[in-house]
């Protein structure tokens, strides 16, 4: 049996739970003393009452609308870079908090400018002169069912202390913009569909008509979105949004991401942004 595949059996998860519990909550609590800490810390409200765009990978992106967005601020994440060939556009941040993920782009990152932020546990992938990089607290508890986690998940207000994981990078940028000061947050190319899924039973589904990614970027064999914990992320950012007064709408071309509501991108840019409630 692979390492992988213990990781799975529910007998080796009860055991490993009070350790691995106990391991993950001291993380948490040390991580606000590190270097990185620091560094996080001085993106508090560093655009108080501004816009930003958050930029999925999902097969509605093009490099025409990533084009319009020179001039914007914006996150990017993942295999973004794969479009950097077909627009002069860049993401004013990057972020990358997969393991797999970032084994597959770790030379690119390494060639990055831009603020960029990744697990703490990727620090293997990289040296002390990628001095952009900034290592992050991803804090996801750990459960018996790792699937079944559609409960309680909530924002954390203070990313340097930690993030919450939300089993998506969007989740934990738009916890970034809330703690940088934006008021104004737009997806798109958030598409939400993958061709290969599990749902909160454990059950998987795999449809390999659907595309996950952008242009000719291709299926990663170790893609598997949980998605009912995703759900519960994204209605926590709704609920935590309309609370704080934050606007956080959908501008995706298509997809089925209907948590938030949604508006069209090109009105966005025209009008420069909507107006907030008094």
């Amino acid at each position: 049996m692979q390492l992988r595949d213990l990781k799975k059996s529910k007998l080796v998860r009860i055991g490993s739970f009070p350790f691995a519990n106990l391991s993950r909550q001291l993380r948490k609590l040390t991580f606000q003393y590190t270097i990185d800490a620091k560094k996080l810390r001085s993106f508090k409200d560093s655009h108080p009452g501004e816009r930003c765009f958050i930029i999925g990978n999902g097969p509605s992106l093009s490099a025409h609308d990533l084009d319009q967005l020179k001039d914007e601020f914006t996150f990017g994440f993942n295999k973004i870079l794969e479009i950097f060939p077909e627009t002069d556009w860049r993401p004013s941040m990057y972020m990358c908090v997969e393991l797999n993920t970032l084994c597959d782009c770790q030379k690119g990152i390494r060639k990055l400018t831009m603020p960029t932020f990744i697990l703490k546990e990727g620090k293997k992938y990289f040296t002390s002169f990628d001095s952009h990089i900034t290592y992050i607290c991803n804090h996801v508890p750990f459960l018996i069912n790792r699937y079944k986690r559609v409960d309680g998940i909530y924002l954390s207000e203070d990313v340097s202390k930690y993030f919450i994981g939300g089993e998506t990078v969007v989740f934990n940028a738009i916890q970034m913009a809330i703690y940088m000061g934006f008021k104004e947050i737009y997806l798109l190319g958030v598409d939400h569909s993958y061709s290969k899924k599990v749902n909160s039973k454990g059950v998987i589904t795999v449809n390999p008509d659907i595309k996950d990614y952008f242009g000719n970027v291709k299926t990663t064999p170790y893609t598997l979105q949980t998605i009912d914990t995703v759900n519960a992320a994204y209605r926590s950012c709704k609920d935590y949004c309309t609370k704080h007064n934050i606007i956080i709408k959908n501008l995706t071309r298509g997809g089925i991401l209907d948590i938030f509501d949604r508006d069209n991108f090109d009105q966005i840019l025209l009008n420069g942004g909507v107006k907030h409630a008094s």
